[in-house]
């Protein structure tokens, strides 16, 4: 009897060790245009925080997470929606299409807010099996 349940015991913690593993390859196997996505819907709302977390390692360390979310409170834009609409890739490496909604305070009289579309390739690298946003120049 004691080793039927030591088998059952093992056969259990077998199972939720291969549920975590598939769980984990999951988070990694995100392509690059949902981690685009995710970044944009951080910005979207508000969140630079979060959306510094998507940059590259080395773009991180070019500046601080205090100096991104600063520099980015006083943009006179605001994004309103994001959408990839195309992605083409290499190994580790890929170039997502965006469609940007946003709006901006046109400073001539009578014309105010406008709401513009904008049409941008991202460039992400796989870094460990993750995805990292790899701008032109630093943010």
């Amino acid at each position: 009897m004691i080793q039927f349940r030591n088998l059952v015991l093992l056969l259990v913690a077998a199972c939720l060790s291969a549920c975590a593993a598939g769980g984990a390859q999951t988070r990694q196997a995100q392509t690059a245009s949902e981690r685009s996505t995710e970044r944009w819907q951080a910005i979207i709302a508000g969140n630079h925080a979060l959306a510094y977390d998507y940059l590259t390692p080395g773009m991180r360390s070019a500046k601080t997470r205090e100096a991104y979310v600063a520099e980015a409170a006083i943009k006179p834009v605001r994004y309103l929606a994001a959408k990839p609409f195309g992605e083409s890739c290499e190994t580790d490496a890929c170039t997502v299409n965006l469609e940007l909604e946003y709006e901006v305070a046109i400073p001539l009289a009578g014309v105010g807010k406008q709401r513009l579309p904008a049409y941008l390739d991202e460039r992400w690298i796989r870094l460990d099996g993750r995805w990292y946003f790899l701008p032109d120049e630093i943010p």
